[in-house]
């Protein structure tokens, strides 16, 4: 996946700058060297080791980006408007009429 071929160039590009070997990468961050490796190569790898690395790079900042700012949720949002009103009945609506048909006893 493209996706996880940038972000593990980018993840190599921060650490050859740190500068740090995948090996010292991965003992400071708390993973396996193939942790280190996976990532870079632009394998799958698990997001909390993907945290610990970014962690360990001091970039644990930029992951905020991936998740955005929680938004309120459409229920929240209707509970601030007016109070729900129910349906009005048939027979209420008659009853508020003031009309009386034959037949409308049921």
């Amino acid at each position: 996946m493209q996706v996880l071929q940038e972000l593990g160039a980018r993840i190599r590009l921060a650490r050859i700058n740190t500068p740090l070997t995948q090996a010292e990468l991965a003992e400071r961050a708390g993973v396996s060297l193939r942790t280190v490796s996976n990532l870079e190569r632009g394998r799958d790898v698990n997001v909390s080791s993907l945290l610990d690395l970014l962690r360990a790079l001091g970039m644990l900042d930029n992951a905020e980006m991936l998740v955005p700012p929680a938004q309120p949720r459409p229920t929240d949002i209707a509970k601030l408007g007016k109070e729900r009103q129910r349906a009005t009945s048939r027979a209420a609506r008659k009853a508020a009429t003031g009309t009386w048909k034959w037949g409308d006893e049921a």
